[in-house]
C-alpha cells in the first residue's frame, strides 16, 4: 500500500514509514571525530496552515554508511521525495532549524526525483531581540550562511 503524503510538521519519533515531499535548500559534508564523514541537509516542505503556503524546514542527516548511496540525489534546489527514515529528538548545542526534531536516513530510505512544487527559497530569520540575551549574543542562535559554512557567534 502506497504511504500517503505527510508534511514535516506532522512527523514525530518511534516511526520509520513516512513519506515525505521536499526541497534540498541547503546541504553539506561534515566530519566528526565520533559519527566520521556525513552529509547534512535542510530540507523544506510546502505547508499550509490557515491558508497560507509556508514551509516547514527540518534538519536531516546520511550517516557515512549511506553517503554513497545517496549523495548523487543530494542536489540543493530540487525537489524530492523521501520515504522510510528515523525522526529523533533534536539534540545538540546548535540547531539549523527551528523543528524539534532531526530526521536521519536509513539503508532503507527511498529518494526518488520529482518535478518542482515551488521556487520558493524558504528562510527562516530570527528576530532580533531573540539573538540578543542578557550577556550579549546567544550563541545557539544560527545568525548567517557564508560559502557554505554555518557561522555561530
Amino acid at each position: 500500500m502506497a504511504l500517503p503524503i505527510t508534511e514535516l510538521n506532522a512527523v514525530k519519533p518511534f516511526k520509520t514509514q513516512w513519506k515525505i515531499q521536499v526541497k534540498i535548500v541547503h546541504s553539506w559534508t561534515q566530519y566528526t571525530q565520533y559519527s566520521g564523514e556525513t552529509v547534512e541537509m535542510i530540507l523544506a516542505d510546502t505547508s499550509v496552515i490557515y491558508d497560507l503556503s509556508i514551509g516547514t524546514l527540518i534538519h536531516a542527516t546520511v550517516k557515512k554508511q549511506q553517503v554513497n548511496k545517496f549523495q548523487k540525489l543530494i542536489t540543493t534546489g530540487e525537489w524530492r521525495t523521501v520515504e522510510n527514515f528515523t525522526v529523533a529528538k533534536s539534540t545538540g548545542k546548535y540547531r539549523p532549524t527551528s523543528l524539534p526534531f532531526k530526521m536521519t536516513l536509513m539503508n532503507t530510505t527511498a529518494i526518488s526525483r520529482i518535478p518542482s512544487i515551488s521556487d520558493d527559497l524558504y528562510f527562516d530569520f530570527a528576530n532580533f531581540p531573540d539573538i540578543l540575551n542578557v550577556n550579549g549574543l546567544n550563541e545557539n542562535i544560527l545568525i548567517g550562511i557564508f560559502h557554505s559554512a554555518y557561522f555561530f557567534l
